[in-house]
């Protein structure tokens, strides 16, 4: 918006009662992305308590400050004008042209108000594509705060639909014993899939969701042609590949062995009695676990990569398709969703289902799916028992041979697809295998390893010896501390906890909602909070709460006053492994 419009002052965004008819996150998020260009006075609110704010209150002070908006930078002063152009009466036909026009599987709510629809619609088109939108805590905790007013607020404004940008791919039933090459697929799709992106608030469970088998026909799974010839030598493939995931990842002893044998398992999976799940990990950002997931996705059959899955679409996904499911950011929502950790854990079993009730009749649904998953801490007791883990670290410069280009990945799909190829030409002496492992490896640490045991004993050469020697070095990584309960902070670590604990003592309470740490930790001086946090951008509340689990410290469901979030007692920081020497 140029010209004469610009130096038009703005109506709806200057009046109070038009602000609080769009969701609070929304616009917090819009002021938040766009900080930049607010004036010191505009910025500065940001990093005011909203816990001593009603949203009233917010939107009557937001609008004071839209009123100056001249003061803004450009960017943003175009943006609130765009959005308000699109949310006035008069150009209501044109909104409605737009969101006609949203991609499939996207939707906003069109009971909320105009001003709100152009808000959401101006957001989902200048966001990176994937990006889900957005969580609706605030309002979530407003509503359940129990007063009139916000009662009332409730039924004028209910929460907008999950919005989330899905393809469809149609595929043939999986392949449950080998079939002759010439039944094979006969075509590949390389094109990385988009991820689902659905946010957190908007997860639901399928009684909840009668859409969820429509949303499991519509998810992008990548298919993967096995090579057209057989494989003379099996031994020096997976050597490729060993040598390969040394090429882009800097990785502990045996892990390599891991990301050679696994993506073999994935093709055989239905040869064996469990799954094991594959989980990638570390104490901090930025050591690669992308990057691995990246490499092992080019090796697999049959990929749904996502950052996010909901429930209700990963057992119909599962049911239905079958496909390699390779997780990442899994610690961002895992612990919110205990039923997805659940259904995780069911897919380690060959004959693990899932039940559900829909209406009158009882419904099973199969749960047993290959699953790679990679996020910063610690699994769940009970999924990491049924996990291959593999913690990485930070690489010092200079340790890595190559960067991992996803737009350039057809040396891996190669050998993902001979990997493919010797698989079905070997699937019977596979199933049949009856591995040697060591004398330890009993119970479910045998389950977990049995794929790749068998899978290595068919490679033969030096390969059962290669991985008997990745079992022990792993299992001892495993076995020592883990990195999170060590003596000596990070500085990163000491001074997040201290500034936290600052926070704790300037409010003088012992508990706090999370969105009031966050602001006041990016309102310390000379921090770098609120530039980038651990060589990341400003830091939120996902990223404090990912960053905190890797500690042992998780955010709660706490009640201030008549307000309700998600927040931090005063004691979990007292307790923190990290710094058992700091007292208030």
């Amino acid at each position: 918006m140029k010209g004469t419009q610009m130096n038009t002052p703005l109506k709806l965004f200057t009046d109070p009662s038009a602000l609080t008819r769009v969701q609070r996150s929304l616009l917090t998020r819009f002021l938040e992305d766009n900080q930049a260009h607010l004036s010191a006075d505009a910025a500065a609110l940001l990093t005011t308590s909203l816990n001593n704010l009603t949203f009233e209150e917010y939107c009557s002070a937001w609008a004071t400050q839209l009123t100056c908006a001249n003061q803004f930078g450009a960017p943003l002063l175009e943006a609130l004008h765009a959005v308000e152009f699109l949310a006035l009466p008069e150009n209501a036909p044109i909104l409605t042209d737009a969101l006609s026009h949203l991609p499939r599987g996207y939707e906003i709510n069109r009971d909320f108000s105009t001003l709100h629809q152009a808000l959401h619609l101006w957001m989902l088109a200048h966001s990176p594509a994937g990006v889900g939108w957005p969580g609706s805590s605030d309002h979530a905790a407003e509503m359940e705060a129990g007063s009139s007013e916000i009662e009332d607020r409730k039924a004028q404004n209910p929460p907008p639909p999950m919005d989330a940008a899905e393809t469809i791919c149609e595929l043939p039933s999986p392949i449950s014993q080998p079939a002759p090459i010439s039944q094979l697929p006969s075509s590949i799709s390389a094109t990385p899939a988009a991820p689902l992106s659905t946010p957190h608030s908007q997860l639901s469970t399928p009684a909840d969701d009668p859409a969820a088998d429509t949303d499991a026909d519509a998810v992008p799974i990548r298919r993967l042609k096995p090579w057209m010839e057989p494989i003379p030598d099996a031994v020096a493939l997976f050597d490729q590949v060993h040598d390969r995931a040394l090429h882009y990842l800097f990785l502990p002893p045996g892990a390599a062995t891991v990301f050679s044998l696994w993506p073999g398992h994935t093709h055989a999976v239905k040869a064996f009695t469990h799954s094991p799940r594959l989980h990638v990990t570390s104490t901090e950002p930025g050591c690669g676990k992308t990057t691995a997931l990246d490499f092992i996705a080019c090796l697999c059959p049959d990929v749904l990569r996502t950052d996010n899955l909901r429930p209700a679409v990963l057992f119909r996904v599962t049911h239905k398709h079958e496909p390699t499911l390779i997780l990442d950011e899994f610690d961002s929502y895992a612990d919110q969703y205990p039923d997805l950790r659940g259904l995780i854990n069911a897919g380690h079993n060959l004959h693990g289902c899932a039940t559900r009730c829909e209406g009158p009749n009882v419904r099973f649904f199969k749960a047993y799916s290959a699953t790679a998953l990679a996020g910063i801490g610690e699994l769940a007791p009970t999924l990491a028992q049924r996990s291959i883990i593999i913690c990485l670290a930070r690489a010092p410069a200079g340790a890595l041979r190559a960067r991992f280009d996803r737009r350039h990945t057809n040396f891996e799909i190669t050998l993902g697809r001979q990997i493919a190829r010797w698989v079905h030409d070997n699937y019977a002496a596979i199933a049949a295998c009856d591995p040697v492992m060591p004398p330890e490896v009993i119970n479910r640490l045998a389950d977990n390893w049995r794929p790749l045991f068998a899978i290595a004993q068919i490679i033969g050469g030096h390969w059962p010896q290669r991985l008997i020697e990745a079992f022990h070095q792993l299992q001892a990584a495993n076995s020592a501390p883990h990195p999170s309960s060590s003596a000596q902070p990070s500085s990163i670590t000491d001074n997040l906890l201290a500034d936290i604990r600052q926070v704790f003592t300037d409010a003088a309470t012992t508990r706090l909602f999370a969105t009031y740490v966050v602001r006041a930790l990016k309102a310390i001086p000379n921090r770098p909070w609120a530039q980038a946090f651990n060589g990341a951008k400003p830091i939120t509340e996902n990223r404090l709460s990912r960053y905190l689990a890797s500690l042992g410290i998780y955010s709660k469901t706490l009640r201030v006053g008549a307000h309700v979030a998600r927040g931090y007692l005063l004691a979990d920081f007292h307790c923190s492994p990290l710094a058992p020497d700091y007292e208030i």
